[in-house]
């Protein structure tokens, strides 16, 4: 079966599967996705948005599977990872069956994702930056709200990808349970987590590895002299 029957056939999932697990047929087939998602997000979409609008969410969703691509080429993506990355984007957020009743039954578009703050609390002080590094004032949710969120935004209208801020994402925790608590909580949700890095140990690497539905964002300024500068040595 070649890679055109395959899409016919609505497989678009399996296709990328192949794809990032296979260096030869990777090379040979992002020429072919990028080909049929442009038609489908741009030429045979029914959406009446602006062009540009289809555009950007073409130029958009290339430059992920590019990124996939290349860390997968690298092996700085674990295959757990990836398969949560599929599981969890693929079927519940951009094929989800849940969202599209969802849409039906309210009415409109309700948010894709969700951003939360859990803590103001960070081990930096980055000049300009409003988290808090004073341990004493800083506000947080406590777990049962946190959890909460995500149980509902799933529940009520099907959303499976949650943006996690801060604060120090990694410092956050209740009782005894963190971020990766609730990532384990939660495996359907993918949390994308914007962190600054500092306490991302080679444990915590490793939970993450084996987790597969968290990713970090580790947030710099630039290159090394801007970011120290801004962030400290380091």
């Amino acid at each position: 079966m070649d890679l055109e029957q395959i899409f016919q056939k609505g497989s678009f999932r399996l296709l990328l599967r192949t794809v990032f697990s296979n260096g030869i047929v990777r090379r040979a087939a992002l020429p072919f996705i990028e080909k049929k998602m442009w038609q489908r997000i741009v030429e045979n979409n029914p959406d009446t948005l602006p062009f540009q609008v289809k555009k950007d969410k073409y130029d958009t969703t290339v430059a992920i599977v590019h990124s996939i691509a290349r860390g997968v080429s690298r092996g700085t993506i674990s295959k757990k990872a990836l398969n949560r990355l599929f599981d969890t984007l693929m079927d519940n957020v951009f094929l989800s069956k849940q969202r599209l009743d969802a849409i039906e039954r309210l009415g409109f578009y309700p948010p894709l994702f969700v951003l939360v703050s859990p803590g103001k609390k960070c081990n930096l002080q980055c000049m300009g930056c409003y988290a808090c590094s004073d341990s004493h004032s800083a506000a947080k949710l406590d777990w049962d709200t946190f959890d909460r969120i995500i149980t509902e935004k799933e529940r009520f209208w099907g959303s499976y990808f949650t943006v996690i801020s801060g604060g120090e994402p990694f410092m956050w925790e209740d009782n005894g349970l963190d971020l990766l608590d609730m990532a384990l909580r939660h495996p359907s949700q993918f949390f994308l987590v914007y962190t600054n890095g500092t306490l991302i140990t080679k444990s915590v690497a490793n939970e993450l590895a084996k987790l597969g539905n968290v990713t970090p964002a580790i947030s710099v300024e630039g290159f090394e002299e801007q970011t120290d500068r801004r962030r400290g040595k380091g």
